[in-house]
């Protein structure tokens, strides 16, 4: 395995308040009939759909839809778009958006199935990849930076920025290893959540500039 990638992280991030219902569940895909019927969603409704018809590029695999996506990075697009309410995503407050953080070691002893990608998933150029030992096609210096902006002289930044790991159908609550917030004051949230649970998952408050951009 690439050691850059050993023990390494991958970041989902969710509205604070899908929190409740995931840690009593875990993280189910969207048509899968245990999904939460509350959940609040802050993506992009159109990759979202377009994904539910773009197969994954490993035979017997099906589309891209099935699976439960993290990102390497952890700054995503996704969250710039989301803060800033760019490109027709409805802007949300920083503090309203949780990152649930799992180690790539746990995931794939507890969720067999999965694959991960050196790009956005559901585009033309990306490579799927189901062997950890292809880590090493990601492009870690560009995933581990906070700039997505593509240039004359690397148009396709953007696209590798934006690599991913995905997980089929489910990922059991055990598999989170901790839990990122914005503030203090959603950190106490959270931990009463956890406590009614019986749930021991390390809660951390975010370096701003290592999650959330500002």
């Amino acid at each position: 395995m690439l050691t850059k990638a050993i023990n390494r992280l991958v970041y989902r991030i969710i509205h604070i308040d899908n929190l409740k219902y995931l840690l009593e569940n875990g993280i189910y895909i969207k048509d899968h009939r245990k999904f939460d019927p509350n959940y609040i969603n802050i993506g992009n409704s159109e990759v979202i759909n377009k994904r539910d018809e773009f197969r994954v590029k490993i035979d017997g695999y099906g589309f891209i839809g099935n699976y439960i996506p993290f990102y390497f990075g952890t700054q995503s697009i996704m969250l710039y778009n989301i803060l800033t309410g760019q490109n027709g995503i409805s802007k949300q407050p920083p503090g309203n958006i949780a990152y649930l953080c799992c180690d790539i070691d746990e995931l794939v002893k507890l969720c067999p199935k999965f694959f991960f990608t050196d790009g956005q998933a559901n585009q033309k150029f990306t490579g799927h990849f189901n062997n950890l030992d292809d880590l090493d096609k990601i492009d870690w210096p560009v995933v581990d930076s906070s700039d997505f902006k593509k240039t004359e002289a690397d148009p396709d930044r953007l696209r590798r920025y934006q690599a991913e790991f995905l997980v089929y159908q489910h990922v059991p609550v055990n598999c989170i290893s901790q839990v990122v917030v914005y503030d203090k004051d959603k950190k106490s949230g959270v931990e009463s959540l956890l406590a009614n649970n019986n749930l021991y998952i390390p809660i951390k408050v975010a370096k701003k500039d290592f999650y959330f951009y500002f």
